[in-house]
């Protein structure tokens, strides 16, 4: 599909220390404090939108992801589901996903099957060359469109605007620079989108957890404002409830491939040289005491490892828009929680299921989404006046 540029699945070497360095740069927890006001303004328009239309919280909340990423990463606002960047980025990322699961298709096994021409009838070579074009169009258009803005002295605050700035000699900038925005939005809006999801799944399922977090936002914030990113520090209970969401069910669940570059002994096991090696963040969310139970609590000590010391990956491969991925969740969640009430449907039990792809994600499920009170509907169409204005102001 022509994703071996892309920083998370490039080789290790010279090349990926480059590509790592550029993102490193505009995606330290310094740097980022710059996008606080876009995602807490995208969290307000969520909230809008729930309340105007409470039953399509599952596109709400894919806009939402989108919208956040998008924005962050090239500046660039949209207005709705049918924007194509997001369009072209979910299409790319549900082919990937596909293509991504170990022995999805024949050339796993028969790698020189990858050269079949596309008018041969196999179907993965048809979807395979699908993905390379949606990947192709996600990678480049969006890259473009801001290095024109730039050109012009007219690009808004971004991820991209920021590696544009640090432009080097280096003939492979343009290469480098493109593959790591496209690498940070195809993964970041599917992650944060699946993570938002099971949050409200599991606050409809929890209610006395719920509770307790709004009990917590409304004595520590008050209920005259949203929370903001910066309040984070002062909610240890709404956080470890993020925490749990994380743990509870893993947005990706196995990671992605990778291959070991030397022998290695582990525990009494020796691994090759060129051996492939699958984390399984699934079976480290389940090292726990009953580990199906949503419990934030057993965050509030510090015994439990926190979720993102794995879940946004390991070693020198970790995730380097962890940060950023945080403050998304942090803005959204909290948000959420502060104005509305997520309930399940009268008379009825939600039966969890997930979505068996690379990125996982709540299968459709009932729920009622409704407004905490009168004094929170005018806070919300209060919030996304205000951030409306902010974007059109940019």
């Amino acid at each position: 599909m022509g994703v071996e540029k892309s920083p998370a699945l490039m080789p290790y070497g010279e090349e990926w220390r480059d590509s790592r360095k550029l993102i490193n740069m505009a995606l330290s927890q310094s740097a980022i404090k710059k996008y606080h006001a876009v995602q807490e303004d995208i969290a307000a328009l969520l909230n809008k939108d729930l309340l105007e239309k409470p039953n399509d919280f599952i596109s709400h909340l894919r806009l939402a992801a989108g919208r956040v990423v998008l924005s962050v990463t090239y500046g660039l606002f949209a207005e709705n589901s049918q924007d194509q960047y997001i369009a072209d980025a979910e299409e790319a990322m549900d082919l990937l996903g596909k293509g991504m699961a170990p022995g999805a298709f024949l050339c796993d096994y028969f790698p020189i099957m990858k050269h079949i021409p596309t008018w041969m009838p196999f179907h993965w070579r048809k979807e395979a060359e699908r993905g390379r074009q949606a990947i192709q169009r996600t990678v480049e258009l969006p890259y473009v469109a801001v290095k024109k803005m730039f050109s012009e002295n007219c690009a808004p605050c971004s991820f991209t605007e920021n590696l544009l700035s640090q432009r080097t000699d280096d003939p492979k900038f343009d290469e480098h620079a493109m593959w790591a925005a496209s690498a940070m939005y195809g993964a970041g809006t599917e992650t944060t989108f699946a993570t938002s999801l099971t949050f409200v799944l599991a606050m409809a399922m929890n209610q006395d957890i719920q509770k307790k977090a709004q009990l917590e936002i409304d004595s520590i914030i008050g209920t005259d404002r949203l929370p903001t990113i910066a309040d984070a520090a002062q909610l240890p209970y709404t956080m470890a409830v993020i925490k749990e969401t994380m743990r509870w069910h893993p947005s990706v669940p196995i990671s992605v491939p990778r291959r070991t570059s030397e022998d290695d002994v582990f525990r009494g096991y020796h691994i090759p040289k060129n051996t492939l090696v699958i984390p399984n963040f699934w079976a480290i969310s389940q090292n726990t005491s009953n580990p199906g139970q949503f419990n934030p609590d057993r965050y509030l000590n510090q015994s439990m490892l926190d979720p993102s010391e794995w879940i946004f990956g390991i070693g020198r491969r970790i995730c380097p828009g962890r940060y950023l991925a945080e403050n998304s969740l942090i803005a959204i969640i909290c948000g959420i929680l502060s104005a509305f009430d997520i309930l399940p449907l009268q008379n009825e039990t939600i039966h969890p299921k997930f979505s068996p792809k690379h990125i996982s994600f709540p299968e459709d499920f009932p729920c009622q989404i409704k407004p905490r009170s009168r004094e929170k509907v005018e806070l919300i169409h209060s919030c996304s006046v205000e951030a409306k204005l902010h974007f059109q102001n940019k």
